[in-house]
């Protein structure tokens, strides 16, 4: 209870000379919220893409031009036709913003043919990722219904 009445008693204090004194409020004020903003804007910071992927920017490549996953579900001659006409830097930047290379070993490649075939084959088996439990659905759905009568 002792050290209560203390901590009250001192910041009872504190605060009647930040009323009476400008400049001891002034450094009250720099060494409480200095010390705040520079925890916050030290964090990194995540972004969520259109598709709800989201994305770690730790790294110092350009944002990806498009959405690969988004191309996709128009089919995979619309994405290959976006693909090629990118250099190999943008390609790098898809892989790099969508988590597609754990490894960083397509960082190293020095072909567009190579990056293409990998974003190509990582964006279809991920698009496909569940396919298994939305078939069922439709089974689940024609069990429901019971036997036809013909």
């Amino acid at each position: 209870m002792k050290i209560k009445k203390q901590l009250n008693n001192l910041f009872k204090v504190i605060v009647e000379e930040a009323k009476v004194n400008p400049q001891f409020e002034k450094r009250l004020e720099d060494i409480l919220f200095k010390e705040v903003q520079s925890k916050t804007t030290s964090k990194r910071t995540t972004k969520k893409t259109l598709s709800g992927r989201s994305t770690m920017r730790s790294n110092k490549r350009a944002s990806a031009i498009f959405d690969p996953f988004d191309v996709f579900q128009e089919g995979v001659e619309p994405l290959k036709e976006k693909l090629y006409k990118l250099d190999i830097e943008k390609l790098k930047d898809i892989i790099a913003e969508f988590g597609m290379d754990p490894a960083k070993l397509a960082m190293n490649w020095k072909t567009a043919e190579r990056l293409i075939q990998h974003i190509l084959t990582t964006v279809e088996s991920r698009s496909k990722k569940g396919d298994a439990f939305r078939g069922e659905k439709n089974i689940v759905q024609q069990i429901s219904k019971g036997p036809s009568n013909k």
